[in-house]
């Protein structure tokens, strides 16, 4: 019997992800370091893309209305 690995899935869109990028993301208060998530995100490169081009304004995720960056040079240290 043979097993497919494990599909790791973009976190923004169904495509598959092409690799895992640094990422923080707004849960909470924003003047609250407790609001502020940081690791790594898989993403697609379409994706990853958008997140670049979005600059320090961030892109907001649809259905859980939270808010990500590129990077981890967000928010309050």
């Amino acid at each position: 019997m043979t097993y497919a690995q494990d599909v790791v899935r973009c976190e923004f869109c169904p495509k598959l992800a092409s690799g895992l990028h640094p990422a923080t993301r707004l849960v909470g208060d924003p003047d609250d370091e407790e609001g502020w998530e940081r690791g790594l995100a898989a993403m697609c490169n379409g994706c990853w893309k958008i997140l670049m081009d979005a600059g320090s304004m961030g892109r907001m995720r649809k259905g859980t209305k939270e808010r990500w960056w590129l990077g981890h040079d967000v928010g309050p240290r």
